[in-house]
């Protein structure tokens, strides 16, 4: 039994595209597990070229201030790296906006909505 049958959490997997030039939002009335990030360019001329996905986070503190940060999730280098495999939850009650920096290239992101 793992972890999640455990707790009887129902999970739903999901996956999307990150476009370029696109703000990319998950909506979840549970916790968000991004799981990958992967690039989806085969362009040889980009190759070297870095590619940097940042997250927009709204989170409520434990005192009901809000706070907004901007973090580099993943960073990487076009023609080296494909896939980073990750571990960020997000709360339901945070908002969280991923964007794409530096070279515009689609990244396809895997993820695991739990309800529950």
């Amino acid at each position: 039994m793992d972890e999640n049958q455990e707790h009887n959490f129902p999970i739903h997997q999901c996956s999307d595209i990150i476009q370029p030039d696109t703000p990319f939002s998950i909506e979840s009335k549970g916790h968000i597990r991004i799981e990958q990030l992967s690039i989806l360019s085969d362009d040889e001329s980009l190759n070297g070229s870095r590619v940097t996905v940042m997250a927009h986070v709204l989170a409520n503190t434990s005192d009901r201030r809000q706070i907004a940060m901007d973090v580099a999730i993943s960073s990487f280098i076009i023609g080296r790296d494909y896939d980073q495999p990750m571990n960020l939850v997000i709360s339901p009650t945070d908002k969280c906006t991923l964007t794409i920096v530096e070279t515009q290239v689609p990244i396809q992101i895997l993820y695991s909505c739990f309800t529950g």
